[in-house]
Protein backbone atom coordinates (compact mmCIF):
# COMPACT_ATOMS: atom_id res chain seq x y z
CA UNK A 1 0.00 0.00 0.00
CA UNK A 2 2.86 2.23 1.14
CA UNK A 3 4.94 1.31 -1.99
CA UNK A 4 2.15 2.50 -4.45
CA UNK A 5 1.71 5.75 -2.80
CA UNK A 6 5.07 6.44 -3.25
CA UNK A 7 5.35 5.13 -6.81
CA UNK A 8 1.76 7.55 -7.67
CA UNK A 9 3.93 10.63 -5.34
CA UNK A 10 6.60 10.17 -7.63
CA UNK A 11 4.83 9.90 -11.37
CA UNK A 12 2.47 12.30 -10.22
CA UNK A 13 6.12 14.72 -8.90
CA UNK A 14 7.90 13.65 -12.74
CA UNK A 15 4.89 15.03 -14.63
CA UNK A 16 4.62 18.32 -13.03
CA UNK A 17 8.46 18.81 -13.63
CA UNK A 18 7.73 17.80 -17.41
CA UNK A 19 5.37 20.32 -18.31
CA UNK A 20 6.48 23.02 -21.49
CA UNK A 21 7.99 25.81 -20.11
CA UNK A 22 5.78 28.74 -21.22
CA UNK A 23 7.10 32.18 -22.39
CA UNK A 24 4.99 35.27 -22.28
CA UNK A 25 5.44 37.00 -26.21
CA UNK A 26 6.57 40.58 -25.99
CA UNK A 27 4.25 43.39 -26.86
CA UNK A 28 5.16 44.11 -30.39
CA UNK A 29 6.19 47.29 -31.08
CA UNK A 30 4.63 48.72 -34.22
CA UNK A 31 5.43 52.56 -33.99
CA UNK A 32 9.19 51.91 -33.29
CA UNK A 33 8.70 53.53 -29.75
CA UNK A 34 11.42 51.16 -27.83
CA UNK A 35 13.69 51.36 -30.42
CA UNK A 36 13.76 55.22 -30.09
CA UNK A 37 13.90 55.28 -26.66
CA UNK A 38 16.64 52.90 -26.66
CA UNK A 39 18.88 55.23 -28.44
CA UNK A 40 17.68 58.12 -26.07
CA UNK A 41 19.21 55.64 -23.28
CA UNK A 42 22.41 55.14 -25.00
CA UNK A 43 22.43 58.94 -25.52
CA UNK A 44 22.60 59.64 -21.94
CA UNK A 45 25.21 56.54 -20.98
CA UNK A 46 27.25 58.50 -23.66
CA UNK A 47 27.01 61.34 -21.71
CA UNK A 48 27.81 60.54 -18.45
CA UNK A 49 31.01 58.58 -19.97
CA UNK A 50 32.01 61.70 -21.48
CA UNK A 51 31.71 59.99 -24.92
CA UNK A 52 31.07 62.89 -27.24
CA UNK A 53 31.80 60.75 -30.82
CA UNK A 54 28.69 58.52 -29.37
CA UNK A 55 26.47 61.11 -28.08
CA UNK A 56 26.95 62.94 -31.42
CA UNK A 57 25.89 59.80 -33.27
CA UNK A 58 22.76 59.80 -31.75
CA UNK A 59 21.92 63.21 -32.37
CA UNK A 60 20.21 64.88 -35.37
CA UNK A 61 23.08 66.46 -37.88
CA UNK A 62 22.44 70.43 -36.52
CA UNK A 63 23.26 69.24 -32.86
CA UNK A 64 26.87 68.00 -33.22
CA UNK A 65 29.44 70.34 -33.01
CA UNK A 66 28.64 71.88 -29.65
CA UNK A 67 31.21 72.33 -26.69
CA UNK A 68 29.69 70.27 -24.15
CA UNK A 69 32.37 71.22 -21.22
CA UNK A 70 32.49 67.59 -20.00
CA UNK A 71 35.42 68.59 -17.64
CA UNK A 72 32.98 69.90 -15.80
CA UNK A 73 30.50 67.35 -15.59
CA UNK A 74 30.57 65.15 -12.53
CA UNK A 75 27.94 63.05 -13.66
CA UNK A 76 24.38 62.89 -15.35
CA UNK A 77 22.02 59.91 -14.42
CA UNK A 78 18.94 59.23 -16.31
CA UNK A 79 15.56 58.54 -13.85
CA UNK A 80 12.77 58.11 -15.92
CA UNK A 81 11.50 58.73 -19.98
CA UNK A 82 8.10 59.34 -21.17
CA UNK A 83 7.04 58.94 -24.61
CA UNK A 84 4.30 61.27 -25.48
CA UNK A 85 2.66 62.06 -28.90
CA UNK A 86 4.18 63.95 -31.74
CA UNK A 87 2.29 66.36 -34.53
CA UNK A 88 5.01 64.53 -36.71
CA UNK A 89 4.80 61.85 -38.52
CA UNK A 90 7.94 59.93 -38.08
CA UNK A 91 9.22 61.36 -34.95
CA UNK A 92 9.91 60.36 -31.70
CA UNK A 93 8.95 62.94 -28.78
CA UNK A 94 9.85 61.75 -25.01
CA UNK A 95 9.88 63.31 -21.62
CA UNK A 96 13.20 63.10 -19.92
CA UNK A 97 13.92 63.06 -16.15
CA UNK A 98 17.35 63.46 -15.49
CA UNK A 99 19.74 64.63 -12.92
CA UNK A 100 22.72 66.05 -13.15
CA UNK A 101 25.40 67.00 -11.40
CA UNK A 102 28.98 69.66 -11.94
CA UNK A 103 32.12 69.69 -10.36
CA UNK A 104 31.34 73.38 -9.28
CA UNK A 105 27.43 73.24 -9.32
CA UNK A 106 27.25 74.91 -12.67
CA UNK A 107 27.68 73.57 -16.46
CA UNK A 108 28.90 76.93 -17.35
CA UNK A 109 27.98 77.89 -21.00
CA UNK A 110 25.31 74.95 -20.73
CA UNK A 111 23.11 77.12 -18.85
CA UNK A 112 23.00 73.94 -16.68
CA UNK A 113 22.96 74.06 -12.97
CA UNK A 114 23.04 70.70 -10.66
CA UNK A 115 19.75 69.02 -10.21
CA UNK A 116 16.62 67.49 -11.58
CA UNK A 117 15.68 68.36 -14.58
CA UNK A 118 13.43 67.32 -17.52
Amino acid sequence: MIATFMSILLIASLMSGCRPATQETPPVDTNGSAAAERVVREYFNCWNGKNVAEMERRMTPDRTGITWELDKLEYVNLISINARESSEENKKVFDVVFDIRFKNGDGGGSGLKDGKLT
